[in-house]
């Protein structure tokens, strides 16, 4: 097997066990807003009953009623969510597809005096993708997964105890 290369090699990465490096670009925005207003009235009501064209007495008192109701009800809701992730992670091929288009996973653990952060990412990208610095964008990625979390202290004030877990469920 010859071991020279050409200087018009292409050196990207082709096959299995390459590695490439993933410049994280993401940024995610997202805003719901909904409102409902509702309002229903109600008037029933019924004159004195008049019976051979005298009034109809119950006792002392005539028959008759009068009912009013009215409900407006109003509520609105919003939700806002902004999340963005920027840096870089070295993956590696893990498998080359009938297309030439290239499976990639990889995972990066950085720890921390207050705990352990990692970042895990998987996906397909095409070669032609791929830069002259053997880099691609995260936003090249299709059927891309990228997971962004700790351990440690901080990370566990962020997340809810089990008493809260269990009141959301019940609710």
């Amino acid at each position: 097997m010859n071991m020279t290369h050409s200087m018009y090699d292409d050196k990207r990465p082709h096959q299995i066990g390459d590695i490439v490096t993933v410049m994280l670009e993401e940024k995610t925005q997202a805003k719901k807003t909904a409102s409902a207003d509702a309002t229903k009235s109600s008037d029933l009501s019924m004159d004195p009953l008049k019976v051979q064209g005298q009034p109809f007495l119950l006792g002392e008192k005539e028959l008759s009623y009068e009912a009013k109701h009215n409900n407006t009800t109003s509520g609105t809701s919003n939700a806002n969510q902004s999340n963005s992730i920027s840096g870089s992670i070295s993956v590696e091929v893990i498998d080359v597809l009938a297309n030439g288009n290239l499976m990639i996973r990889g995972e990066k653990w950085l720890t921390l005096n207050t705990g352990d952060e990692y970042i895990r990412l998987s996906g397909t990208i095409r070669p032609d993708d791929i830069s002259s610095e053997n880099t691609v964008a995260s936003t090249r990625i299709s059927n891309a997964r990228i997971q962004y979390s700790g351990t440690g202290d901080r990370q566990d004030t962020q997340e809810q105890g089990w008493l809260a877990r269990f009141f959301n469920v019940i609710l």
